[in-house]
């Protein structure tokens, strides 16, 4: 039986593949000063984009996280108004 993190590690090769060209991709030998600019270009602006799209899912993380914690309360009878857990614990939630 593979352990665990046998196929994590399958996995994030698999995953880290489909942004990473091959290693023989990267010969610059045969290739003009403005190809090198242009795909430096076309490789910056895709870097912006994946970056927007964490930051967006970042946000959609938290506010699920935001909207299971308010549910969680509620299930456990934690006042919504005020943040507080049931009296006999006594203690606050940030």
């Amino acid at each position: 039986m593979e352990s665990r993190g046998g196929r994590g590690s399958e996995q994030g090769s698999a995953v880290g593949s489909r942004f990473l060209p091959p290693a023989d991709s990267l010969d610059f030998s045969a290739i003009t000063l403005t190809q090198i600019k242009r795909q430096e270009m076309d490789s910056q602006v895709r870097v912006l984009e994946l970056e927007s799209q964490l930051q967006k899912e970042r946000r959609r993380l938290g506010e699920l996280r935001k909207k299971h914690y308010e549910l969680a309360g509620v299930a456990e009878g934690w006042e919504e108004s005020d943040g507080l857990l049931p009296a006999s614990q006594g203690l606050l939630v940030p």
